[in-house]
């Protein structure tokens, strides 16, 4: 009973996440060009490869580092909340098709969206001032979020409480790591987006991080 109540209230909430963003960003997403479209397409192919092909076999005190968690905010950052969204979500339906063996739970959705989401945050003002310290703020929040709130809870209707208490204190060290590693990540990666995408800051069709048209990428 608890596995079909916390599948269905995550379920909504992406539903509403999506919602939500998609009128939020719907003058973005009238003019997204070909070229932005086919770049998030290959963030979600990269966060797919990280995750389900490289992430599963890197640990740290027994927790699993999923690489491609970082790819799915950056495409928030890059693209804004909305595309953040949909990176995550086509990110773990397709890693839960190609391991279709493992229990299927929409927490672990969330927690990819909800990482996207938080993402496409960071350029939300109308000023660029403290973007830098916005990004690890709202990458540590999501990350809390995702393995102290979603995650257990995910993963206690499938294996029960117990297991969940005992990685719990593990999860309490590791968060820190992951905002380090996966903030250094996100700017290089935003480093790198920045050269190829910088010439499309004055145009209708420019992409959510360059809305207010002047970035400072390097320190």
């Amino acid at each position: 009973m608890f596995y079909i109540i916390s599948n269905v209230c995550f379920l909504i909430t992406v539903l509403l996440l999506i919602i939500t963003t998609t009128y939020w960003q719907r003058f973005f997403l009238r003019r997204v060009s070909i070229k932005n479209i086919i770049i998030i397409g290959m963030f979600v192919a990269l966060s797919i490869v990280l995750t389900n092909f490289i992430g599963y076999g890197i640990r740290i005190l027994g927790i699993q580092m999923m690489l491609g968690n970082f790819i799915i905010f950056t495409c928030g950052v890059l693209f804004g909340p909305f595309f953040g969204i949909v990176s995550g979500f086509c990110s773990d339906l397709t890693g839960s098709l190609l391991f279709i063996g493992s229990p299927f739970h929409f927490g672990y959705m969330l927690s990819k969206v909800l990482l996207g989401f938080l993402g496409g945050l960071v350029f939300l003002p109308q000023t660029n001032k403290l973007w830098k310290l916005r990004l690890v703020l709202y990458l540590c929040v999501g990350l809390m979020i995702s393995s102290l709130v979603i995650t257990p809870i995910s993963l206690a209707s499938v294996n029960g409480w117990e297991y969940v208490l005992l990685t719990f204190p593990k999860k309490l060290i590791i968060i820190p790591s992951q905002t380090i590693v996966y903030s250094i990540l996100s700017f290089s990666t935003l480093n790198i987006s920045y050269i190829l995408l910088k010439s499309e800051a004055n145009k209708i069709s420019r992409p959510w991080f360059l809305k207010n048209q002047k970035i400072k990428v390097r320190s």
